[in-house]
């Protein structure tokens, strides 16, 4: 069951840019009956005074769903640690990631990984003009490969995306019947109860 009468939806980003967007983004959010909280790269962004930002890595357990958008740089990594804690929390989540986190990730596996599957310390990423830093494929693997995620259990999902517009369409197709995900929640949270 919801603590809350709005979902409470944690928005976590990468980095700061492309401001203007994310605020449409959780404007969007907000109007469609969630309560909304951005955070970018691990600090919470308040729209009326952005200055006042609060790092908000521990109050994960407080959200009942996560969207997270990874553009293809990195930030300072809180983004990543968020990550980790909310695969932790067990709570449904959305991921969009760009499509250039994805097709490095593919790339460059072989080389980055030994066979038995643990990383090569040497592996550094050339300069390219794709992502900035090899730790955004951690975080898309993180995700992708997560147990949450391997089972199959919709509103737990990852896409990608290659434009801003990508994102407003996915958000107006998966995200915006609030009716829909409140249900969506309560089974998830049902079903983490049972195990």
């Amino acid at each position: 069951m919801l603590k809350h009468t709005k979902p409470r939806l944690l928005v976590f980003t990468t980095l700061h840019e492309p401001a203007h967007e994310l605020q449409q983004i959780s404007n969007l959010l907000g109007g469609s009956g969630y309560d909304v909280q951005l955070s970018v790269d691990g600090e919470l962004v308040s729209w009326a005074a952005p200055k006042d930002k609060v790092v908000y890595i521990n109050e994960i357990e407080s959200f009942d769903l996560f969207l997270g958008i990874f553009f293809p740089n990195y930030g300072t990594g809180m983004a990543h640690q968020q990550l980790s804690k909310i695969i932790n929390a067990n709570k449904p989540r959305f991921i969009l990631s760009h499509n250039h986190i994805g097709l490095v990730d593919k790339a460059t596996r072989p080389n980055r990984f030994k066979k038995n599957g643990m990383p090569k310390k040497s592996f550094r990423l050339a300069k390219n003009d794709k992502i900035d830093r090899i730790e955004l494929t951690d975080m898309y693997s993180a995700a992708v490969n997560s147990p949450y995620v391997q089972g199959q259990k919709s509103g737990c999902e990852v896409n990608e995306f290659l434009s801003i517009t990508d994102i407003f369409q996915f958000l107006e197709k998966d995200l915006r019947d609030i009716r829909k995900m409140r249900l969506e929640i309560r089974e998830i949270n049902s079903m983490n109860h049972d195990q």
